[in-house]
Parts: structure tokens; C-alpha cells; sequence
């Protein structure tokens, strides 16, 4: 390869005993004038012109305005010989189909057939109408072919977009008022398994005051032997892990919910967290594993135990989810899909199976203090897990109903009664929950004390109201004595 011209130098130019001047007009390969340009480190006026692609149907008309550039210098010189030419290629013809329609959807603009020709022929271009027999008063239903000039043909105007942005820049951008495109959007229906999950996001955070966390799904064999989880997932194991700590797919959401509570027990004496994520079933052979979306919940206190509360959250959960629940005392010694048997975080006593539907699908349990000295969490710990899978997959239909208002006021009634120690609140409650009274509206659980060796004492808070009339204060304390007489009868005495 060769530079072509000399920078400088007295032997290549022009003096007063120069008597003959030989022109030569040549046009260069863009590519290769702006790679020879950057390697040796040359850039002149020439070299910008010749990378942009120039046109090699100019070079005559600049040898000729050479020519007469000279004669205005100096009159007296001539012509020798003619013009010779070597790899002079062939004109080009460039022709871009458009029409005003077209050009006036794009730009947002008017544009007539006058306007589009008036334009395009005043920059130099050619246009020919080819088609238009419909085209109408103002000509846009007109298709027009239009002509490049070889200036215009090296690489600056190749499509219809060109040329719609030749038009646009005469016309000015600044004149085309600005409209956002226009499309109509139809709401989206949520599936029933998502409208579920926001409904348990709202009542979790609403009702139960506690904040929403996510966690990985995968999971480490450190943490797991940590939480003393017996399942390891051993069939679950990656096979590029990204770090040991995550080298298999969970099990449970368990152990990261004690993982997230210890880290927040760093920070917080006190705090309420859930999530809703997935823990994966390892099933062996051809099914390889089951997806399990379930519903996990701590609570964290340090001033009273939060097991009945949880419990208390989670019943309302279910309800609000239209989930037929049934609450029976858990036995950590028995197997249960959501807590492995055994498990060393199971508390002997303090562990509630959540039946949905005939079936166990869930447990609240406080998490046992060597466990929670293991995660070094001070405190007293309660979590709630509820498998949520199949009825994500086939919701049941909200057969909530609404009734008017009570006309007549009622009344409340609370006492406390005393228990043996392993007596379970549900059995307390379904001695009164047995009464036939109509004028029974609800019993509750308010609290749950321990007395240790006494056993402990349950508070109950009772509603009677009629819907026909206002009871009289001979009913209302004939009322409360049947409830006093019923629990004692049944082993639960008055607190004294």
C-alpha cells in the first residue's frame, strides 16, 4: 500500500520556474483510507473527506473546475493532451420507493404530493410518480419513485427512512408537534393463584404486622445441620454451585426462615417477618422432585410467648383465604409433611397440626431453645408453615355472605378458669362451645398463663346477644353462671 501525497516538502510544490502542472482527481475506498489514516497516525482534510465515501461520478467536473481555476490564474495556459481515466465505475442508479401517506404516518406531519415533490426535486432529487389513479384531492394516496443523486448515493440516503428524514429536516423537527402513540390497554384479570397470594400478603402484613422477606431457595448442608433438619435433599444437589452455602435446593422453608430470624435478631429485640416462597420435595427416580409452595411465618418476642398469637394469625389466615381449617395438638414424635419427624426444633408441647380439608397442610410450633441457641436468637420463637400447593392449583370459591347489623346490643363476659397443664385451650373452649344456648354468640381464647405446678389458667371472653330483643340483666347473669357451672362440672374450676 501507498500514501498518496506528501505533507510538506519544497521538491513537491509550485515555484516561478514551474512551466508544466500535471492534475490528477482520484477517489479512494472509505474502509481503507480511515484504517491507513489510524495506523500511521495521519489525519488531514483529505483523509476525512475520502472516509466518508465521496462520489466517484464528481471527479470529472472537478478535473474541469480545476481547469478553469487555472485559466483565471493565468490566461495565457493550455490543454495538453486529453483526460484519461482508469477504474472509473459505472453510474449507480438509486430509486427508493415512497408515497405522502407513508411519509405523513411516520413524521406526524402533512404532507401533500405538492409538498413531498417540491421538497425532494429542490435538494436535487428526482421524482417520478408511478402509481395514483385513487390517489385523491391532495395527491397522498400517490406512490412515487424516488431518484438518488449519485452525491446523495454513497452511503447517506439507502431507504425510505432517508428520505421521510430529508423531509422532516426541511420541514423542521421543531414545527411537528409532538404526539405520544396511542394504544389501548386492557386490564389484566389475575390468575387464582396469584389473587391468593395477594391475599395473604395483605392479611400477613394488615392483620399480623409483619414485613415480607425473600430468601434463596437454595440452601447449604451447613445451615441445615445447623437447624438439625434431618432432610437433606441429598438428590438435589447442584452441579456448579455457586458457593457451598448454596449447593442444593431447600427442603423446607424452615431453616432459612431461622437463618433470616437470626440475622434481624441482631438488630430487633422484637419483630414479625414471612415469606412466601417455594421448598422443593425430594422424590427420587423419574419425578426427581416436587415443587411445594408454602407460606411461612416467624414471630419473634422477648417479653411473652407469641405461640398463641401465631396460632390466633393463622386461623384468620386460612379464613380469609377460604381454607376450611381444623387446629389439633401436634405430636413432634409422629411424621408430618411440613415438619420432619424428630426434629430436634419441634417443642413437646407447644405444636399445633393446621388440617385443611381433612388434611395435614400445615403447623405452628415454637422452635425449641436448643435450636434457637444454636442461631444464638435470645428470645422466645414461634413459626408458622402452611402448604399452600394444591390449592393454588384449584381455589375454592369465596363462599363469604354478609348479614345486616344487630339491631339490639349485646353482652360480654370474661372469666378464668384453671386447667391441668396439658390441657389444650381447644377443649376448654369446646366444653362451652357445647352448650345448646342460642343467645352464645362466640367464645374466645384471650390468654394462656402458666401456674407450673398448679397447672395453668386460661382467660375466656364470651358474647351473648339476641337478635329479636335486648336481654335483661336476670338472663345475663343466669347465663354466665350456666357457662361457671358447665366448666366446672367438666374440671375447669373458676380461678380463685
Amino acid at each position: 500500500s501507498a500514501i498518496a501525497g506528501v505533507m510538506g516538502g519544497l521538491d513537491s510544490s509550485v515555484s516561478d520556474d514551474t512551466t508544466s502542472i500535471m492534475v490528477e482527481v482520484a477517489n479512494w475506498t472509505d474502509a481503507e483510507i480511515r484504517r491507513t489514516s489510524t495506523r500511521v497516525g495521519l489525519r488531514t482534510d483529505a483523509s476525512q473527506r475520502y472516509e466518508k465515501s465521496l462520489d466517484s461520478q464528481q471527479l470529472e467536473k472537478a478535473l474541469l473546475r480545476i481547469f478553469e481555476l487555472l485559466l483565471e490564474l493565468n490566461p495565457g495556459a493550455k490543454a495538453v493532451g486529453g483526460i484519461q481515466s482508469d477504474n472509473m465505475p459505472d453510474p449507480v442508479e438509486m430509486a427508493i420507493e415512497t408515497s405522502p401517506a407513508r411519509i405523513t404516518k411516520v413524521l406526524g406531519e402533512d404532507v401533500s404530493d405538492e409538498r413531498l415533490t417540491g421538497i425532494l426535486e429542490a435538494l436535487g432529487f428526482r421524482v417520478e410518480a408511478i402509481s395514483g389513479a385513487d390517489a385523491g384531492k391532495d395527491g397522498r394516496g400517490k406512490t412515487h419513485l424516488v431518484h438518488v443523486p449519485t452525491w446523495r448515493s454513497t452511503k447517506d440516503v439507502e431507504c425510505e427512512a432517508d428520505i421521510v428524514e430529508e423531509i422532516g429536516r426541511i420541514i423542521g423537527f421543531d414545527n411537528i408537534t409532538p404526539v405520544s402513540p396511542s394504544h389501548d390497554i386492557a386490564a389484566l384479570r389475575l390468575s387464582p393463584a396469584k389473587t391468593m397470594v395477594r391475599k395473604a400478603q395483605d392479611y400477613l402484613v394488615l392483620r399480623g404486622h409483619a414485613l415480607e422477606i425473600m430468601t434463596y431457595p437454595m440452601t447449604g448442608l451447613s445451615l441445615l445441620t445447623k437447624a438439625a433438619w434431618p432432610v437433606l435433599n441429598e438428590g438435589l444437589i447442584l452441579a456448579n454451585p455457586i458457593t457451598p452455602d448454596h449447593d442444593r435446593m431447600r427442603p423446607s422453608l424452615i431453616p432459612s426462615l431461622l437463618e433470616a430470624a437470626a440475622n434481624n435478631r441482631k438488630e430487633h429485640d422484637s419483630f414479625r417477618i414471612f415469606e412466601i416462597g417455594r421448598s422443593y420435595a425430594d422424590l427420587g427416580g423419574e419425578k426427581y422432585s416436587e415443587d411445594l409452595q408454602q407460606i411461612g411465618v416467624v414471630f419473634q418476642e422477648t417479653k411473652f410467648n407469641p405461640f398463641i398469637e401465631l396460632a390466633d394469625l393463622m386461623e384468620g389466615l386460612c379464613s380469609c383465604l377460604n381454607l376450611p381449617l381444623r387446629m389439633v395438638p401436634g405430636n413432634p414424635s409422629k411424621a408430618h409433611p411440613m415438619v420432619p419427624q424428630g426434629w430436634a426444633g419441634s417443642h413437646p408441647h407447644e405444636i399445633l397440626d393446621l388440617q385443611v380439608m381433612g388434611r395435614s397442610r400445615g403447623a405452628v410450633l415454637s422452635v425449641h431453645p436448643q435450636i434457637t441457641r444454636a442461631f444464638k436468637i435470645k428470645g422466645r420463637t414461634a413459626i408458622a408453615v402452611l402448604d399452600i400447593t394444591e390449592v393454588m392449583a384449584k381455589p375454592l370459591k369465596d363462599r363469604t355472605t354478609f348479614k345486616a347489623l344487630d339491631r339490639f346490643p349485646g353482652s360480654v363476659f370474661d372469666l378464668t378458669v384453671v386447667a391441668a397443664g396439658k390441657t389444650s385451650a381447644s377443649d376448654v373452649l369446646g366444653v362451652v362451645q357445647g352448650m345448646k344456648m342460642k343467645e352464645l354468640r362466640s367464645v374466645t381464647v384471650l390468654d394462656v398463663f402458666d401456674m407450673g405446678e398448679k397447672g395453668k389458667a386460661l382467660t375466656l371472653h364470651a358474647e351473648f346477644r339476641d337478635a329479636e330483643k335486648t336481654l335483661d340483666a336476670a338472663f345475663i347473669k343466669e347465663a354466665e353462671d350456666r357457662v361457671i357451672s358447665v366448666l366446672d362440672k367438666a374440671g375447669y374450676p373458676l380461678r380463685s
